[in-house]
């Protein structure tokens, strides 16, 4: 486990003081560089207010693939079951 690879994980609609715990209790035990990469995000609503919460989310992705929900352009998301092709009668 090389939890330095991970390039980022995000964090959505959580509650405020899941962000706050976050920082106070967990963030001094773990390295800087890995807790760069974790991003708290606020709620979709709130998302599509401020251009600022995309920013994060853009440094990996385009936002022709981020799904419409998420502030994208991407229609075909979810994706159909990759196995119901085998399913079908």
């Amino acid at each position: 486990f090389y939890p330095q690879l991970i390039g980022a994980v995000f964090v959505f609609n959580s509650p405020g003081w899941v962000s706050g715990f976050f920082k106070i209790f967990v963030k001094p035990f773990f390295p800087k560089r890995l807790v760069e990469n974790i991003v708290f995000l606020p709620s979709l609503s709130k998302m599509k207010k401020s251009k600022k919460s995309f920013e994060s989310i853009l440094r990996f992705t385009s936002e022709e693939h981020l799904p419409e929900k998420y502030g994208g352009m991407n229609k075909t998301c979810p994706l159909p079951h990759v196995g119901s092709q085998f399913l079908q009668d």
